[in-house]
């Protein structure tokens, strides 16, 4: 049996319903065609606000709608609301419940990962990530998700490193 981890943010963080977020989705898409700020370029990684939809989900959308083009197999979503103290934290549900559905995690890169680092199970509502997942679900559908929180530390560098070296041979 799958373990699913559930939505811990409270509707106003972000909607509740598929068509909602959908709705919300599309209603960002079109404002930003308007303006016209699509990127014309490949990124491949971005940085985005984590504060509700209504306060950051124009910009978050926009990284998100921007990377697109990408379609990656993997999206790592890193997180934060840690101290330089804490170690690491790392989801290790085997999916994570949406509202647009759920979002397999990549179990095989996670267990990787956590044979060097040492890492403390995820399992706190925390919203640097969770907020981010309908976005990734719409935009990225078919990707799985590494989830990972790091600490203000060098030990970020040194999971990123871990990251990049796994999925990138």
């Amino acid at each position: 049996m799958k373990k699913i981890r559930k939505r811990y943010l409270p509707d106003g963080w972000y909607p509740e319903s598929k068509k909602e977020c959908e709705q919300q989705i599309l209603e960002i898409i079109r404002k930003n065609k308007e303006k016209n700020i699509l990127a014309e370029s490949g990124g491949v990684a971005g940085i985005v606000p984590h504060a509700g939809w209504y306060f950051s989900g124009d910009i978050a959308a926009l990284v998100f709608m921007n990377l697109s083009n990408v379609k990656p197999d993997v999206v790592v979503l890193y997180g934060g609301h840690l101290s330089g103290y804490d170690k690491p934290l790392i989801v290790t549900d085997d999916l994570w419940e949406t509202p647009l559905g759920e979002i397999e995690i990549h179990k095989d890169i996670i267990k990787e990962i956590a044979k060097d680092i040492q890492f403390n199970e995820d399992d706190y509502p925390d919203n640097t990530i969770e907020i981010q997942l309908p976005f990734v679900k719409y935009f990225f559908n078919k990707s799985k998700i590494i989830p990972v929180r790091l600490p203000q530390s060098e030990k970020a560098i040194d999971i990123s490193q871990k990251i990049t070296k796994l999925l990138f041979p």
